[in-house]
């Protein structure tokens, strides 16, 4: 019914390490804005298996060709894989369930905390014109499910850093969103926007050595002391905690911007080219059975703040 070209699909195994392949099937999306093409068909029936990122870019895909008026009239059969439209709902995307994807404004709807069989979901829609988007009543509720001051602080501070990142970038209609997930012995987050892109915004702060690698400014952006918005006053230590506690932890990270990717496993990190995403993705998965990992790298950040008379403001109330 549907040729190869109107054709969108999601991998039967849609985790971290297949998310490649999703991208490479929708990157021509992003030259499609205001295009209205008809005829397409998101086919999701095949996935059997899917992890946090692949949820968040399934309403990412969602959320941006409805946004950008790529399509016209598009169809899904999201709602008939029952395994995909209820971890959807469990995350929180319960309106792009409900209704087709071609509705005027499927982000609409306030996201908050959910509870589920022990684990906590919270998806956040970040707004840089926002003051907060972690409030408070999140934050009592995270804190009380772990119990842990160690545990909280830790991936408290690792939330803020992604979500401040994110916001440093972002652009009026690109509503980062980030997806947290954890139980007691792991957490994932994810997040995801179509603003500005890493690679893109600190290249014209480096060497001019990146612009025959360019993959190689995601290595360089997880480093300390990097960031493109140092006349502000931030001193480039979000990335850098946020890979430190992947790699201490021996979790996962993986960061996919513009033409490029970037991955931590365990501590070996790897980087190159990429299909194309408009803006940046960041996914990390990290144990929480070594719990005094967190109090080690927040007190390396006290001392690198310290060092450089900085004081970061973080999203979280």
């Amino acid at each position: 019914m549907y040729n190869k070209q109107t054709l969108y699909k999601t991998p039967e195994n849609f985790c971290v390490q297949n998310a490649k392949y999703f991208l490479a099937n929708i990157e021509g999306i992003f030259q499609m804005k205001d295009l209205k093409k008809s005829g397409v068909f998101f086919n999701v029936i095949q996935t059997k298996k899917i992890d946090l990122l692949g949820l968040l870019l399934i309403y990412k895909f969602l959320n941006y060709t409805v946004k950008k008026k790529c399509f016209f009239n598009p169809k899904t059969d999201l709602r008939s894989n029952k395994y995909i439209s209820e971890e959807m709902i469990h995350v929180g995307f319960e309106k792009l369930v409900n209704e087709n994807f071609s509705i005027k404004n499927p982000d609409e709807t306030k996201t908050t905390f959910k509870q589920v069989d022990g684990f906590f979901i919270a998806p956040i829609v970040l707004e840089n014109t926002a003051e907060k988007n972690i409030d408070n009543s999140i934050v009592k509720k995270i804190t009380k499910y772990y119990n842990d001051t160690q545990i909280t602080a830790g991936l408290l501070q690792c939330i803020g850093e992604i979500s401040s990142n994110f916001q440093e970038h972002a652009v009026l209609d690109t509503k980062s969103v980030l997806v947290a997930r954890g139980n007691k012995e792991r957490i994932e987050i994810a997040c995801a926007d179509n603003g500005k892109g890493i690679i893109t915004s600190l290249m014209p702060h480096l060497d001019e050595d990146y612009k025959s690698c360019r993959y190689n400014v995601l290595l360089k952006s997880i480093e300390e002391n990097i960031t493109s918005k140092a006349s502000d006053g931030h001193m480039g230590c979000g990335l850098w905690l946020v890979n430190q506690l992947v790699t201490r932890t021996k979790g996962e990270m993986i960061i996919f911007s513009e033409d490029g990717y970037l991955i931590n496993r365990k501590g070996k990190l790897k980087c190159g080219q990429s299909p194309f995403w408009e803006g940046t993705v960041i996914y990390l998965k990290m144990p929480l059975l070594d719990k005094s990992v967190f109090s080690h790298i927040l007190k390396e950040k006290e001392n690198l703040i310290d060092s450089k008379s900085y004081k970061i403001e973080l999203n979280i109330a």
